[in-house]
């Protein structure tokens, strides 16, 4: 009995029902039409208007640029080790970063993450170098072990070409690749090592729950369409009011009646006459009603409303208050992508020492996840100049907001000190420094030729 095809078929049969919600999440994101509730609402007629705002996508973004923008590795042995063998190590991190494009791939993790409530990485062997891709979750099927969930026990990533299906199956050594037939049956068209020690598709999660940023607002995002959409219909219809027939002996029947609401006719009882009713729209208590949905989706959604919330005149402090509800999220996101990361790199080093020989530990690494919001430059430079007198400089440099490397600031401080120092030696520049009293008569300061 192969495995491998038993998760095949098993997974065939149950797609449908495991994808729905992710590829629900993932068309709110892009707003696909077939996901939005407010798009498969029947029209009354041809001019109804069905109105979508994209809370969900704006809350994915709000959190992808606030978390994702700037996450950075930097390697710290318990060892010392030389500086020689310390740039080796720099050169190999910054090499994998640069080839795999690591920093839009870590910010798509936490995109997917944020929208999807999780998200995939594979990690393949190409022409000898390892190579990283981030998968839609909703093509991806895990069996976790009885140990981490971030090392399962197998993975399948399957996808379609041409209109048919095929499907990896990943273990701890082998990935077996399955090709679906015009039939609909799946037929084993190649087996390889997949040169890892371990399942070469690594999980990443928004939060334990595994909940997404917006899921528990779409309710409340779905109510703001079809109220924004109900009143503009009513705005948007040729007139305010309705006509209004009176009379005893017309002939009505259920086609008729459906016509004249159509055109905004009401028939009542029971004497003869014609007039116009006017309908009234509440403008206050519909912008009132919208408004507090709109403040409940990004309260439920953890995020703040970037459009209102925030304007150019908004202290940082200011800014910091509105955004606790998005930081406390993130927090428990970095947490989860920090273990994904670790286990990306364990995989990664494990390759190097097997079969480059290159010995390096996983957890000699620290990464730093740096937030993007407005700073405050010139009260933080103030504060720089402080803390330079009072703790060493590199601790100084570490808690400034636009310093995204100390280590680098620091080197290149001391550049300038040196360059500074060899250009006050006398010997080095030809200076003659003289300790003469300076005086005020210009015959005495010589032609200045």
């Amino acid at each position: 009995y192969d495995i491998s095809l038993g998760l095949v078929g098993s997974e065939m049969c149950i797609r449908d029902r495991t994808d729905a919600k992710l590829k629900n999440l993932w068309g709110r994101y892009v707003v696909d039409a077939k996901e939005i509730p407010i798009y498969k609402l029947p029209m009354k007629n041809k001019d109804s208007l069905r109105i979508h705002t994209p809370f969900f996508r704006d809350v994915v973004k709000v959190k992808t640029g606030y978390m994702g923008s700037s996450i950075s590795v930097n390697y710290n042995p318990q060892d010392e080790i030389s500086e020689i063998q310390e740039r080796a190590v720099n050169t190999i991190l910054r090499d994998f970063s640069i080839i795999n494009n690591e920093k839009d791939e870590n910010s798509s993790m936490v995109r997917d993450c944020a929208a999807m409530s999780r998200g995939y990485r594979l990690m393949y062997n190409k022409d000898g170098v390892v190579r990283i891709k981030n998968l839609k979750p909703y093509q991806v099927y895990v069996i976790e072990g009885e140990g981490s969930k971030y090392d399962p026990d197998q993975a399948m990533w399957y996808y379609k070409v041409d209109d048919l299906w095929i499907a990896e199956v990943y273990d701890r050594k082998e990935v077996s690749i399955y090709k679906e037939t015009t039939g609909g049956e799946f037929q084993l068209h190649e087996r390889m090592a997949h040169t890892f020690d371990a399942v070469p598709i690594i999980p990443c999660f928004n939060n334990e729950e595994m909940i997404a940023e917006p899921e528990d607002a779409m309710g409340l995002m779905d109510s703001y369409d079809r109220t924004l959409s109900n009143s503009a219909n009513l705005i948007q219809a040729s007139v305010d009011s309705f006509l209004l027939i009176q009379g005893e002996n017309l002939d009505i029947d259920n086609d008729f009646l459906n016509m004249l609401s159509e055109l905004r006719i009401a028939l009542v009882k029971p004497s003869d006459n014609m007039s116009f009713v006017e309908r009234n729209i509440n403008d206050v208590h519909v912008m009132n009603n919208l408004k507090t949905l709109r403040d409940n989706i990004y309260a439920m959604s953890s995020s703040f409303d970037s459009y209102t919330d925030v304007g150019g005149g908004l202290p940082v402090i200011g800014y910091k208050q509105k955004t606790h509800g998005l930081e406390l999220s993130c927090k428990e996101t970095e947490r989860k992508f920090q273990s994904s990361l670790y286990r990306q790199y364990e995989l990664y080093f494990q390759w190097l020492k097997r079969w480059k020989n290159i010995t390096l530990s996983h957890l000699d690494l620290e990464f730093t996840f740096t937030r993007s919001y407005p700073k405050n430059i010139q009260e933080e430079a103030a504060t720089l100049a402080v803390l330079t007198t009072q703790v060493s400089r590199k601790d100084a440099y570490s808690l400034m907001s636009f310093i995204d490397n100390p280590d680098e600031w620091l080197e290149r401080f001391d550049e300038e000190q040196d360059a500074y120092r060899s250009f006050l030696d006398t010997e080095n520049t030809g200076i003659q420094l003289d300790d003469s009293e300076p005086t005020d008569n210009p015959e005495d300061r010589g032609s200045g030729q």
